[in-house]
């Protein structure tokens, strides 16, 4: 049912997010165990989803470099920080 404009779908402001990652973390052995028993099923892309979702988990993703265009070197930032002056 959608909501008329200027209606909220939180009307009282209530934050739901805390209890939902509260449930979430108490869960999250059980779904690593999930993702590496997959690891052992018998669908290949099953088993490289999984093994993807443990190394990412354990390792974090890739970085990507950032290029222009295919045929342009990765872009390349330097930031520079100075604190008090003298």
């Amino acid at each position: 049912m959608p909501w008329e404009p200027g209606q909220s779908g939180n009307p009282k402001g209530q934050v739901v997010t805390a209890g939902i990652r509260l449930e979430a973390r108490r869960q999250a052995v059980k779904a690593l165990q999930t993702m590496v028993d997959a690891m052992d099923d018998e669908d290949v892309k099953v088993r490289l989803q999984a093994a993807n979702f443990v190394l990412d988990r354990a390792y974090g993703k890739p970085t990507q470099p950032i290029g222009g265009d295919e045929d342009a070197a990765p872009i390349q930032a330097a930031i520079r920080v100075i604190f008090g002056r003298d």
